[in-house]
C-alpha cells in the first residue's frame, strides 16, 4: 500500500473555504476511488493554519488513478488558491507500507 501525507499552509483568510472545498470533495472522490481506504484531513491544534492530509491507496496503479481524476484535479485548482504559496506550498510524502 501506498500512504501519502501531505502538510499544507492554509492563508487564514482562506481557511473556511478551504474546509468547505474538502467537504465537498472527499465523500464524492471516496465514492468514484475504490481503490482509495483512506483520505482524511486534520487542522494542527498547535498551529490553526496547518492542514496535514493522510491518503492510503491500495497500490500505485489505485494513487495514479487519484492523481488523473478530472474531478479531482478540477477541486485542486481552487484549493491550491488558499494555500500560502499555492501548489509550491504542498508539502507531500509517499511512503510504503511494509
Amino acid at each position: 500500500m501506498v500512504v501519502v501525507v501531505i502538510t499544507a499552509r492554509v492563508l487564514p483568510e482562506k481557511a473556511e473555504e478551504y474546509q468547505r472545498e474538502l467537504r465537498d470533495l472527499i465523500p464524492k472522490m471516496k465514492a468514484m476511488e475504490p481503490g482509495m481506504l483512506v483520505y482524511e484531513v486534520g487542522r494542527s491544534r498547535d498551529e490553526p493554519n496547518i492542514y496535514r492530509h493522510i491518503e492510503l491507496y491500495r497500490d500505485d496503479k489505485a494513487m495514479d488513478e487519484h492523481r488523473a481524476n478530472e474531478f479531482v484535479n478540477a477541486k485542486r485548482a481552487t484549493m491550491f488558491a488558499c494555500i500560502d504559496g499555492g501548489y509550491a506550498g504542498y508539502d507531500v510524502k509517499f511512503h510504503d507500507t511494509f
